[in-house]
């Protein structure tokens, strides 16, 4: 019998955004092992990382025509939804006979909207190694996958979703993503989401699922239920990395490491006890007020380098409100001992939240700026269409027609951010005053030349910093304040 042929495709956003940060498909290389466990004889599959070949929609054509899939299926996140519908079309006008699949966060939260695109027949929605493997055998057999849990696709021309599929509980029986088919080479000459690289080549660890926290801005893709691979396993992906496919760095991806305590300092101190020669980075997720310094001294131990920290707000009504609730003097004092162990801390913060006063966006960046941070990033709150924060904006400020309901449009920076209409005051300035305030500092400067890795990777992100914010004049903070008519 015929193998079914699948082309698993990671879209990028080359042609919506600028593509900065292109790290190597975790996820998509988790389906890919797989197919290879589940079905060996029945599938065969190709990857396409479209953004890593600096591939735009029309040059994936020569690929769909080499190849002849029986199946596209498309990973994407929501600011990459465009080429979703780009490459669905394009597929299907070389062979109508394609079935189109969508998958990954965008596919979860809005895979109606998805399937109103004619040229996509299924959406996985949720966690998807099983479901897609489900969804395989389907297509193969001829059958409708109608009521297949984690499935939705469309029925007489209305969307049918057949009900949420249970959470992989036990993460340790899902394979190691399949890295002996991806050259990682290449993901080391882009800018990563850490910013840095101290050594090449680097590989993305993703070992646990699902944050338990509120916060109001916030995905909850993999539901609020903590899950986690465990120390063992983490252990044995890194091992792995390091001795068969020479992997010298890893960054960890996880929403929050660090929930599990135990757990964190296992990974870590298991590394440390076997000699194991990596560095590491926590570009994600590490919450900052359940850090210890016991857990500290550890990620040191093994080789961390850089440790991200979402702040996001200096203000305590507005940690309140928000419902992240981060304890700001003990977050305030996890950065001070990261620092003293080494470390680079970096920092998270958002300028724009409802009701949020200049003199609160002015608390969070004299707390960013008072701190040991060496790397910060301002971002403008932007209230993304099914969170709850989207619905806070609508609720506080009735008359605003928010320009993010279009999918294909959504975007973590805006020309015009929601608060500068609604609020009063120049967001994007603000962000300005903060990066100008904070990276001029000469004590930060100076420790950033001593800690930051001598390399390409720094060239590169300094080079992205200049293009972000050169020739961007920052103004005094009464100037910030704009005129309320433009907020009708």
């Amino acid at each position: 019998m015929k193998k079914q042929r699948v082309l698993l495709i990671r879209a990028s956003y080359l042609e919506t955004h600028m593509a900065h940060n292109l790290s190597p498909p975790v996820g998509v290389l988790t389906l890919a092992a797989m197919i290879r466990r589940e079905r060996p004889h029945q599938v065969e599959f190709r990857i396409l990382d479209t953004g890593i070949e600096r591939m735009n929609v029309r040059g994936t054509g020569r690929i769909l025509r080499e190849y002849d899939p029986d199946v596209v299926g498309i990973s994407a996140l929501s600011l990459e939804a465009a080429n979703i519908h780009g490459i669905a079309a394009l597929a299907k006008s070389i062979n109508p006979s394609i079935r189109v699949v969508v998958g990954g966060p965008h596919a979860t939260t809005f895979y109606d909207q998805a399937l109103k695109d004619p040229n996509v027949d299924y959406a996985v929605v949720g966690e998807g190694e099983t479901t897609f493997i489900e969804l395989l055998d389907a297509i193969r057999d001829g059958a409708a996958p109608v009521n297949m849990p984690g499935v939705a696709l469309r029925l007489d021309g209305e969307v049918s979703f057949g009900g949420p599929r249970a959470f992989q509980e036990d993460l340790d029986s899902l394979p190691i993503p399949a890295w002996d088919i991806l050259d990682l080479r290449p993901y080391s000459r882009q800018l990563t989401m850490n910013g840095l690289l101290v050594r090449s080549p680097y590989a993305v660890l993703f070992t646990s699922r699902a944050c338990p926290y509120q916060c109001v801005y916030c995905h909850a893709i993999f539901g609020k239920k903590f899950r986690a691979q465990s120390a063992e396993r983490v252990l044995e992906e890194i091992e792995m990395l390091a001795g068969r496919y020479g992997v010298r760095e890893c960054h960890f991806y996880d929403d929050v490491f660090n929930f599990d305590r135990g757990r964190a300092m296992a990974v870590m101190e298991g590394v440390a006890s076997r000699g194991i020669d990596m560095k590491f980075s926590f570009p994600n997720g590490v919450r900052a007020d359940i850090m210890t310094r016991d857990m500290v001294k550890s990620f040191a131990r093994a080789g961390t380098y850089c440790i991200g920290y979402a702040i996001e707000t200096a203000s305590p009504r507005l940690q309140r409100l928000i419902r992240k609730n981060l304890n700001l003097d003990i977050a305030r004092e996890v950065i001070e001992w990261t620092f003293d162990e080494g470390i680079i801390p970096c920092g998270a913060y958002m300028f724009g939240f409802p009701t949020e006063t200049l003199e609160e966006m002015e608390q969070t960046r004299k707390f960013a700026c008072g701190s040991k941070m060496l790397s910060a990033l301002f971002f403008p709150v932007t209230p993304f269409p099914r969170t709850e924060l989207y619905e806070m904006v609508g609720e506080y400020y009735p008359d605003y027609k928010m320009p993010y309901d279009s999918t294909p449009h959504m975007y973590y920076f805006y020309e015009k951010p929601y608060y500068t209409e609604v609020g009063g005051i120049d967001i994007t300035r603000m962000r300005y005053r903060a990066l100008k305030s904070f990276y001029l500092d000469p004590w930060r400067m100076w420790h950033m030349i001593d800690r930051f890795p001598k390399n390409r990777s720094y060239l590169r992100m300094v080079y992205w910093s200049l293009m972000f914010w050169f020739g961007k004049r920052g103004r005094k903070v009464e100037d910030l304040k704009i005129s309320p008519s433009t907020c009708s």
